[in-house]
């Protein structure tokens, strides 16, 4: 029997929304941050890398590169990130990926509660979520990048947001596009999904049993899986 989920929580970028060459994107903007806003020697691509997938220990990272204020490292980035998203949404070159506005009407005619849960900031996702008209659909919008302790793959933003909506993780499914998503869905112990959106999932951490994990290549496939039920289909129930 197929688990019946009635709240929906999605990752934004790359998951909905595709930021094109995404690790370019974001490293450049490391890049940035640390030579223009730091004036720092260049820490290797590989220590950079590792600033996404350290998750809780991001701080060290940062400071082994030599800056001792987070908050204000993230804030140059935020900056940078807000002038870049806003180019390439200018130059047409973020896209909405084909199966999210099929899927993301189909659910709201069921009435299933929907919300965003990402590590971007809020004065920056909600933007984006205008920009594409998509912003409509969703009951919440979590930009844990707010409080960047919150951020996934920690759980604690995740939890909140269910917290808020009134629904408990059993009746959850997260939608998102990376380890750190799987990651922070399964501390929260909701079913996580991955879609692959052409490309390779890296390497799962111990910490996190990949077959765990639910792989999709679209958001239609979704119902194959699980049964997705609404509030009016709940009222229409009751009602019966």
């Amino acid at each position: 029997m197929r688990p019946i989920i009635h709240c929906i929580l999605f990752d934004m970028d790359n998951t909905l929304i595709e930021i094109p060459d995404t690790h370019s994107y974001f490293d450049g903007l490391i890049q940035e941050v640390i030579a223009k806003d730091f004036h720092l020697p260049m820490p290797s691509v590989e220590s950079r890398d590792q600033l996404w997938r350290t998750g809780d220990d991001f701080i060290q990272v940062l400071k082994s590169w030599g800056i001792e204020s987070y908050k204000q490292f993230w804030h140059f980035f935020d900056k940078r990130d807000v002038i870049g998203r806003k180019k390439l949404m200018q130059d047409g070159k973020m896209q909405l990926y084909p199966d999210v506005l099929h899927f993301l009407e189909k659910m709201k005619k069921k009435s299933v509660s929907m919300a965003i849960v990402t590590n971007t900031p809020k004065f920056i996702a909600e933007p984006e979520l205008q920009e594409f008209n998509i912003i409509r659909f969703f009951d919440y919008i979590a930009g844990l990048g707010d409080i960047q302790e919150l951020c996934k793959p920690n759980p604690e933003g995740i939890l909140q947001v269910l917290n808020h909506l009134g629904y408990r993780a059993s009746e959850t499914i997260f939608i998102g596009d990376s380890v750190v998503d799987a990651l922070a869905a399964a501390r929260a112990r909701i079913h996580p999904i991955l879609i692959r959106r052409k490309k390779k999932i890296p390497k799962f951490p111990k910490e996190l049993d990949e077959k765990s994990v639910l792989f999709l290549d679209n958001l239609t496939d979704i119902h194959d899986y699980f049964q997705i039920i609404g509030k009016q289909e709940i009222i229409n129930e009751q009602s019966n």
